[in-house]
């Protein structure tokens, strides 16, 4: 069950998006500012939230059941969602801040709304929402959504950020939550990355798992206190904190993939991957990527590499779904168009700067 697409109306720089999605992998790219992490929040929060986990049917008396249910079904899907952006978006979401933000005119309707299998699958909308230089405050938000147009899909959201070196301080969130400066998706990779791992290679891992160890020189374990360090042979266990930045990343996968938060059907958001990567790597994530879409694994992805595109086009097969969305900021919004080809995009801020970079090269060669 596969995002079909996804529709923003007056929220941050978002002023009338509407983005079809492939199947498989979704490479969003977009100069700085044009909203690429937003877009993916805005999407994984829509579909974690319509995860049929937060329906309260077993919580609630039957005599009670439609008042009460679709109150706490708002409370709680719209707490995660207000946790998955950081505490300067917070008013995107919140409460009317007069004193906060210096507003323009404001805009009465603003909506989210996600689409899987051509069935609304989850929407947000609000009211009273005022704009200025592309953020937003809002009054009043809403979900709204038929009970029955759940999921049960798995959801992973991976930052840009790493986030294992820190991942002792998932047990003082509820404590320090209001000192903590990471959002929901920060905390939930760590969540989702302490589950023990299984004992038997799951099927997605078999073309993976070696390429993973090989890189890492080793495999990713998780001690009692919550901690990883990297398991390099009987005698030798580095702390995640010592090891190097790239490595981390590929260590984060092979917990994901072996402790089945990542598993068949999932739906996979990761927000710049390339980050700390060697160039020699590139094509090693690229391979890992189209596999994990050919086992029916729907892939976002935001990035600024040229390499990621260009190894994707020489690694990809015929029966491999590729989309490329490039999001252009227009004054205060953000537009989108959609290829199949990175190449065939009007435009396109990563090849364009390699071209640039080219031509200075033969500038400089011929000495003009």
């Amino acid at each position: 069950m596969a995002i079909d697409n996804i529709y923003i109306n007056n929220f941050t720089v978002f002023k009338d998006l509407k983005i079809e999605f492939c199947k498989g992998i979704n490479v969003i790219i977009g100069g700085n500012g044009t909203g690429k992490t937003q877009l993916l929040k805005f999407l994984y929060a829509l579909h974690e939230t319509a995860h049929e986990k937060y329906k309260n049917t077993n919580l609630i008396k039957e005599d009670q059941k439609n008042e009460i249910e679709k109150d706490l079904e708002h409370e709680k899907r719209f707490e995660v969602f207000q946790k998955c952006f950081t505490p300067n978006l917070y008013p995107l979401l919140l409460q009317h801040k007069k004193d906060f933000y210096l507003t323009q005119a404001p805009e009465k309707v603003a909506n989210m709304i996600l689409t899987m299998d051509n069935t609304i699958i989850n929407e947000l909308y609000a009211e009273n929402v005022e704009t200025r230089a592309g953020m937003a405050s809002i009054s009043k938000a809403h979900f709204r959504s038929n009970l029955s147009n759940t999921h049960t899909v798995q959801s992973v959201f991976i930052p840009a950020k790493e986030m294992l070196t820190h991942s002792t301080i998932y047990d003082m969130y509820e404590k320090y939550k209001d000192q903590m400066p990471y959002d929901y998706t920060f905390l939930k990779i760590i969540e989702l990355a302490r589950r023990w791992t299984v004992n038997e290679t799951p099927i997605i891992a078999k073309e993976i798992k070696n390429k993973l160890e090989k890189i890492i020189e080793g495999t990713v374990i998780r001690r009692e206190d919550g901690s990883f360090w990297m398991k390099k042979n009987e005698d030798l266990q580095i702390p995640f904190s010592n090891e190097s930045d790239g490595f981390k990343i590929f260590g984060l996968l092979w917990q994901l993939i072996m402790n089945e938060s990542i598993t068949e059907n999932s739906v996979l958001f990761w927000d710049e991957p390339e980050n700390s990567i060697n160039p020699e790597n590139i094509p090693v994530l690229v391979e890992i990527l189209l596999e994990l879409q050919r086992h029916g694994i729907q892939i976002f992805v935001t990035t600024h590499n040229y390499h990621i595109m260009n190894h994707i086009t020489t690694c990809q097969n015929k029966s491999d779904d590729i989309k490329y969305i490039c999001l252009t900021k227009i004054g205060n919004n953000t537009t989108s168009e959609e290829s199949d080809r990175y190449d065939t995009l009007s435009s396109n801020p990563i090849v364009d700067s390699a071209i640039t970079m080219y031509e200075e090269e033969i500038s400089k060669g011929l000495g003009t």
